[in-house]
């Protein structure tokens, strides 16, 4: 199975929008069965998707200021991550 690793941004918040325009370009997201993909041996975790929201940047309307959440990898990903695309210590000190 080839794999690639994406990093993407979004201009909407649409619905799965990513799961679909990836699908419809013949690369689903592993383990999103709905979409056409299959899991990779024990990742992700069963009815889990291999898509994750490290950032997530929105107006408060009333704090009127911009609100960031940042989401780190948890370990499972780290470990499917290291593994599949042998990501240095050093990618995941970027988030």
């Amino acid at each position: 199975m080839d794999l690639s690793l994406l990093q993407l941004q979004l201009d909407t918040g649409r619905t799965h929008q990513i799961r679909v325009h990836l699908s419809a370009q013949g690369a689903p997201i592993v383990g999103d069965a709905w979409y056409g993909g299959t899991a990779l041996g024990a990742w992700p975790t069963r009815g889990q998707i291999a898509l994750h929201a490290a950032k997530l940047r929105f107006w408060h309307p009333y704090d009127e200021r911009w609100i960031d959440i940042m989401a780190p990898f948890d370990a499972g990903w780290r470990g499917a991550l290291l593994d599949k695309f042998g990501l240095a210590e050093e990618f995941f000190l970027r988030e």
